[in-house]
């Protein structure tokens, strides 16, 4: 363990104020192409025909690619149930038909103009709780022909691409000697992370078959790994760069526009080829966050103790689902909360719908879970008569407690008992009529929760830098972490810094 003593100015704050630092439309290369996307207007289409005659007769236009050319290549991140365009059917609104790629953006944007497709428009499924309806129209009829990685369950002939369960103890005898049983349904709209630089990428491939891209993107690593499976490349033949990032909230950590403009480039070998998105195009073409219908049924006694609970978890994951299946899996994990119950019965659905595929968004489903049962725990209290504090002191995991997944808890998973009490004495100390008279216009209350985060990463997922030492005795630091606004620069510095046992201003 290093300890970080010394203090350090934001290493990016000047290249920031001054508009120094780089962001992905920063960057220019002499020839740069633009390329634009036709997208489908409608959120459930087959495509009956696409006429590109008019758009290729138009000057300065040096390609026009549609789903004909994408028929070899999937997009793997754990189900191959996407493809960089559009093939014979539209799934989302939003979902690329076509790119139009060009020496400007005007001439793209005329050329897009040009194009016509014609589609039959289908019946579209937008709701979880509609979409899991035996008669629900499919979004994708031949679910039992992708390739899935292991652990992805999935029913055939329905909109289900993955069910999450979590079975602990007998859930019925608990709840058949319930006191009482509180049920409740909890719904938490799709919303969009809003960055306020758009996605963008610049991509390149040299005629030896390598690609170069610079990507606006959190994860770097994953968008190699998942390109260079989509092209049957070594995943050292792919370079992938990334300058400051405006915003990410996870919206960014997700593989989104890469697949779509390396498939681009790769028919203009030796070119570079830009594309960024507008803000209307980050609404429909990227991911968007949540998306849930929660069910909770709790079994109760009147001494306030949880004997069981019932969770069924509804995503509507949108048009593609390998974006959802960490969303699944860490909303059944955390499904009941930090909380010791004998008897648990957790489903979590990962849903097709006709929008935008859901991806992460601030911690990959903790939000909308713990809401709910946060909820849940305050009215059960309420119902009890009893405060809410005590209600979830009687509940919560101590150490020698069982979770969910069948660990033992440990002192060292943290003081959760501690930390209630904490905030509890703190809100008592808040006089909230005080507050009404002194701000008459403002609201204000009170409240108390508890939550647990379980990362859903691989278990050997790690990071790492690389310290070059210079002749004038400074240092050099190489790390794989992306800076977005969070301070990885600065962070890393000061590591950096305390490990080697050198000042801040020797150079680093």
């Amino acid at each position: 363990m290093v300890n970080i003593e010394q203090p350090d100015k934001r290493v990016d704050a000047v290249d920031k104020v001054t508009g120094e630092a780089r962001f992905i439309d920063d960057i220019r290369f002499s020839g740069t192409l633009t390329a634009l996307v036709l997208r489908s207007p409608h959120g459930h289409a087959r495509i009956k025909s696409i006429d590109l005659s008019k758009a290729r007769k138009l000057a300065g236009i040096e390609a026009i690619i549609t789903g004909e050319q994408a028929k070899p290549f999937f997009i793997n991140l754990g189900i191959c149930d996407q493809q960089p365009i559009a093939i014979d059917k539209v799934r989302h609104m939003g979902e690329p038909v076509a790119v139009v790629v060009a020496r400007d953006k005007w001439t793209a944007a005329r050329a897009r103009e040009l194009i016509s497709v014609e589609y039959e428009v289908l019946k579209p499924v937008l709701w979880a709780s509609e979409a899991m309806d035996p008669d629900a129209p499919l979004v994708h009829e031949v679910q039992g022909r992708y390739k899935r990685s292991k652990g992805i369950f999935f029913q055939e002939k329905s909109n289900i691409f993955h069910h999450y369960k979590l079975r602990k103890g007998n859930v019925e005898r608990a709840f058949a000697r319930a006191d009482f049983i509180e049920e409740n349904t909890y719904i938490m709209p799709h919303r969009s992370h809003v960055q306020i630089e758009p996605h963008g990428a610049i991509a390149k491939w040299s005629h030896g078959e390598k690609l170069e891209i610079y990507s606006s993107t959190q994860a770097p690593f994953l968008v190699r790994n998942c390109l260079a499976e989509m092209f049957g490349l070594k995943s050292t033949d792919i370079t992938v760069k990334v300058e400051y990032l405006g915003g990410g909230f996870g919206g960014k950590s997700d593989v989104t526009i890469e697949p779509l403009l390396a498939l681009t480039a790769k028919f203009l070998p030796g070119e570079w080829v830009k594309l960024i998105l507008n803000r209307e195009e980050a609404f429909t073409a990227t991911v968007v966050g949540r998306g849930a219908e929660i069910r909770v049924s709790t079994a109760v006694s009147n001494s306030g103790r949880i004997l069981a609970e019932k969770v069924r978890i509804f995503f509507a994951s949108g048009a593609y689902g390998s974006y959802s299946l960490n969303i699944v899996n860490a909303a059944g994990f955390n499904s009941t909360g930090p909380y010791d119950i004998a008897n648990v019965k957790t489903d979590s659905y990962g849903i097709y719908t006709n929008q935008p595929p859901v991806g992460a968004f601030r911690g990959y489903s903790h939000a909308e879970t713990h809401w709910a049962i946060e909820r849940q725990r305050h009215l059960i209290a309420k119902r009890l008569k009893m405060d809410p504090v005590e209600f979830r002191l009687k509940n919560i995991l101590k150490p020698g407690s069982i979770n969910n997944l069948g660990q033992k808890m440990e002192e060292s998973n943290g003081n959760l008992q501690g930390c209630i009490e904490t905030v509890a004495g703190k809100l008592k100390s808040i006089d909230l009529e005080k507050l009404r008279r002194k701000y008459p216009e403002a609201a204000f209350g009170k409240g108390i929760i508890a939550m647990m985060k379980s990362p859903v990463m691989a278990t050997n997922s790690a990071a790492s830098a690389i310290i070059r030492f210079n002749e004038d005795g400074s240092a050099d630091v190489a790390a794989s972490g992306v800076e977005m606004g969070q301070g990885t620069k600065t962070a890393i510095h000061q590591i950096a810094a305390a490990a080697l046992k050198m000042d801040l201003s020797q150079g680093i």
